[in-house]
């Protein structure tokens, strides 16, 4: 039996709630939280801090940017531009990587493009 539950119904952990607490405090891109101040701040490791976020963002669809670039840290997206910027250079990043993986394989495009459409919108 499979539970059909939307993310609204789904409680989130004490850990998350506290990242997430924490990271609407940095609001923009111009004013992140390095991952290691934020994890010194919640006393969790930096790697859990990545773990809850990935969370944050896929279960909770909150919008958390990240960048490596100075000042580079997490923050909250307040803009629909920091949105965009945020997601295309992942989106970018995905794209590079994917097209490695199928060059690597040989996979033919209809195969590529079919586990990539599983993957989103199936799973």
């Amino acid at each position: 039996m499979q539970l059909d539950l939307t993310y609204d119904q789904l409680k989130m952990t004490d850990d998350e709630a506290l990242v997430l607490n924490v990271i609407e405090t940095y609001r923009g891109r111009e004013h992140p939280i390095p991952a290691r101040n934020l994890a010194d701040i919640v006393c969790i490791p930096e790697r859990r801090i990545r773990s809850i976020v990935r969370r944050l963002r896929i279960t909770f669809h909150k919008p958390i940017g990240s960048t490596t670039q100075q000042p580079a840290g997490y923050y909250l997206c307040i803009t629909p531009e920091e949105i965009q910027n945020f997601t295309e250079s992942w989106f970018n990043f995905a794209l590079k990587h994917l097209k490695m993986v199928h060059t690597i394989r040989k996979d033919e495009r209809k195969e590529t493009l079919n586990k990539i459409e599983y993957s989103l919108f199936e799973a």
